[in-house]
């Protein structure tokens, strides 16, 4: 603890020390700055919201499936978030896109199931209906027991999905009955109304559909280059900026107040005043950057 309290201490320092934005005289030098300092520390603040507990006995014992639900989706905003990170650091735009649909998805419903009103009744609909793809195979594996002896990976593919099914108090005949594949009968778009922020749907989620599915937006943008009429294959990879950067960056440390807000894991406010700080950082880089950057377009 002695170590992490420390670190926070450091990135407070460097957080007060920061060159202001307008230090930056080019674009590739201020992106410079957001990869190697401000997403790097942005990194382990994520990791620390998850990390921190709200007692002693759910640091010595776990969180029950209930609150589970909620620490599983802030993990993975964290590690979706790293490995973003990743492919940012390796100038590969086309890759660290995709994880931005994916980050945006699980925050979004996250904030639903912290907001949604019966909690209780989300998260079970959320544990059933990850067994959608389990239902198909199951159907399948039991219309071929019924012919024939199951060979042994389709045993061991049964017994596994009945264990897991088992464990989640959800028996085949409810999961092989159901027919609502949506958490609490809502889409992600049916999420973002319920949020009031409709409006980020096509900027967020909707508009990054291209980079997930692949279509012909995201081939001609991304994949292609054109001479004329023709077009030529683009192996080399684009340049990320802080345009992709910066808000997904607030994004996630946003999700990471909301997490221990809910949590009660921050009760002295020592993380979240820091976080919150840092958040009015990636602002100001991302407000100067649209301001002196990106005249031209």
């Amino acid at each position: 603890m002695e170590n992490i309290i420390n670190n926070i201490n450091s990135i407070r320092v460097w957080l007060d020390q920061a060159p202001a934005p307008e230090d930056f005289t080019t674009e590739d030098s201020l992106m410079k700055h957001l990869v190697e300092n401000v997403m790097s520390c942005s990194v382990y603040l994520l990791r620390i919201s998850v990390s921190l507990s709200p007692s002693q006995k759910a640091t010595e014992k776990g969180y029950t499936k209930h609150r589970a639900v909620i620490l599983g989706h802030m993990v993975r905003v964290t590690k979706l978030y790293d490995g973003f990170c990743i492919h940012v650091a390796k100038r590969q735009l086309e890759l660290s896109e995709i994880f931005i649909r994916l980050i945006n998805e699980t925050i979004v419903r996250l904030f639903y199931l912290l907001n949604c009103g019966n909690q209780k009744r989300a998260i079970r609909s959320f544990i059933l209906t990850s067994y959608k793809s389990e239902r198909q195979s199951i159907k399948d594996l039991k219309n071929k027991q019924s012919q024939r002896r199951l060979i042994p990976i389709e045993k061991r593919m049964l017994r596994s999905m009945t264990k897991n099914l088992r464990e989640d108090g959800i028996t085949q005949k409810e999961l092989l009955a159901n027919q609502n594949w949506k958490v609490d009968g809502k889409d992600i778009a049916s999420m973002f109304r319920h949020l009031g922020i409709e409006w980020k749907y096509s900027y967020s989620f909707g508009g990054n559909s291209s980079t997930i599915h692949g279509n012909w937006i995201d081939m001609k943008t991304r994949h292609l280059t054109k001479n004329d009429t023709y077009y030529h294959p683009k192996l080399t990879f684009s340049d990320p900026d802080p345009r992709i950067a910066a808000p997904i960056t607030i994004e996630v440390l946003d999700a990471s107040l909301k997490y221990i807000k809910w949590n009660k894991s921050d009760p002295d406010n020592f993380v979240k005043e820091l976080i919150q700080d840092f958040i009015k950082y990636v602002y100001s880089i991302d407000e100067y950057h649209e301001k002196h950057f990106m005249q031209k377009c």
